[in-house]
């Protein structure tokens, strides 16, 4: 799968007019693309399952359905561990509470299920009700292992979700890309493409500025400029578009 792949998927996108229509379209494009999902969702619980795409306008969903925060993870490993997956997967979609505090728990439970390969797509809430995000994750970085390659298939869900998972009427209401919306406005300099790619590699705001000396708002402005040039609607977006014009090579 490649990441220019993510923007032939507009119309079909917004053809779908509920969150569950919407998540049934993800699942197709990754079937068509070869690529092995795991969600415990099934049937009409789907669109509310926390394993799933949350894409539903309720900010509180996940920790609704995990419970307390305490256990919240321990839950969340037991669902996905009590959950029949095949050997090998690509993808995995979860919610960012799940991952980002189970860590090595995680890994070792799922590893223990036969989960050992798959890269992990960590869902957040947005800034507003019903908005989230993906980020793409690598080895280093995830709660799952994943090769190098499969980067390219998660800068593709980035750019899918960070585009076009949105509240249903912000969707419907947007229109359909100008021909060559997504082409480079400008060049892309050597700090907003370092810093690009760091966040490529999965790496949070503090971390890049770690690594490249700078202030966190320095990387900000960093990937503001840079979703700016490609004409990124998201962070997400940006490095797909890079990723998919050869200007990273995570």
């Amino acid at each position: 799968m490649q990441a220019d792949m993510a923007f032939d998927l507009h119309d079909r996108l917004r053809a779908a007019q509920t969150p569950r229509a919407r998540w049934s379209v993800l699942r197709a494009i990754f079937a068509e693309a070869g690529l092995a999902t795991f969600t415990a969702g099934t049937g009409r619980r789907e669109a509310l399952d926390a394993l799933s795409v949350r894409t539903t306008a309720s900010a509180g969903l996940i920790a609704d359905y995990l419970g307390a925060k305490a256990d919240r993870e321990d839950r969340w490993i037991h669902h996905c561990a009590s959950t029949t997956a095949p050997d090998h997967l690509d993808v995995v979609c979860g919610p960012a509470e799940g991952p980002a505090v189970a860590g090595e728990k995680l890994r070792g439970v799922l590893a223990d299920h036969g989960i050992r390969h798959a890269c992990l797509v960590p869902v957040y809430g947005g800034q507003r009700p019903g908005g989230f995000v993906f980020y793409a994750h690598d080895s280093e970085q995830s709660a799952l292992l994943t090769s190098p390659a499969g980067l390219r298939h998660l800068c593709a869900v980035a750019a899918i979700a960070g585009a076009y998972w949105r509240p249903e009427d912000d969707l419907l209401a947007e229109e359909a890309p100008a021909p060559g919306r997504y082409q480079m406005l400008s060049p892309l300099p050597a700090r907003e493409r370092e810093t690009l790619l760091w966040l490529a590699r999965g790496l949070q705001s503090a971390e890049i500025a770690h690594r490249m000396g700078i202030e966190p708002v320095t990387v900000s402005k960093h990937l503001q400029g840079a979703r700016l040039r490609l004409g990124a609607r998201t962070r997400e977006q940006a490095v797909a578009i890079a990723v998919r014009d050869g200007l990273l090579h995570p």
